[in-house]
């Protein structure tokens, strides 16, 4: 008996709380995704080069990605992209890589043309793949390892699908170098160029995921 009426009042509870949850706000452009900014001591180059000074960055960044994730409903593809791209690169660098491949399939499940679909994650994948099969990362094997995991991952791709993406790809992955990534940040949000003490929001550190 008693547990019936237990079940009678939760059963008549739940509806009034969920119709007392607000609903959840919605963005439908990048612009909409609420702005953090962190604070810094130094040059944001030592930021990335030092792992003792990135985790409590990095951390800060998950927890405001991830509550964005969780208290918005996002109807612009592109912008959840991004999130979830962020997280990506979050837990590669944690070492989450079950994690990673499961973002990598949201992102995936996310894109509109057929050419990004195909490709879509395909190099973090490989890395993904290649760590799996090479530990260290600067050996010679783990290269040999990406690069077989990529070739994996393009045969029986429709060149004619994917052929102008993956040509742009190429060149990006031609000309990338820490030379020019570490410019990259000197240029864009080194302190000097920003107000003291902050550096830009989450989206415009953490470009949408290609």
């Amino acid at each position: 008996m008693h547990t019936r009426l237990v079940t009678r009042f939760a059963c008549c509870l739940i509806p009034a709380l969920l119709l007392a949850q607000p609903p959840k706000k919605k963005i439908t452009r990048a612009a909409d995704v609420p702005q953090f900014q962190y604070s810094i001591s130094g040059k944001v180059e030592d930021l990335v080069r030092s792992e003792q000074a990135f985790r409590p960055f990095a951390a800060q960044v998950r927890i405001n990605v991830e509550s964005v994730l969780r208290d918005y409903e996002i109807d612009d593809a592109a912008t959840k992209r991004g999130l979830l791209a962020t997280l990506v690169a979050l837990d590669i660098l944690e070492g989450h890589d079950d994690a990673a491949r499961r973002r990598l399939d949201q992102i995936k499940a996310l894109e509109e043309k057929p050419a990004a679909k195909a490709l879509s994650g395909l190099i973090t994948r490989s890395i993904l793949d290649a760590r799996r099969e090479s530990g260290d990362p600067h050996s010679p094997a783990f290269r040999k390892a990406v690069y077989a995991a990529v070739m994996r991952a393009l045969d029986g791709l429709p060149f004619d699908v994917v052929q102008n993406d993956l040509k742009s790809t190429k060149a990006s992955v031609e000309i990338a170098s820490e030379a020019l990534v570490v410019g990259q940040i000197q240029a864009s949000f080194d302190p000097w160029k920003r107000p003291a003490g902050s550096v830009p929001t989450w989206h415009t550190l953490c470009p949408a995921y290609d």
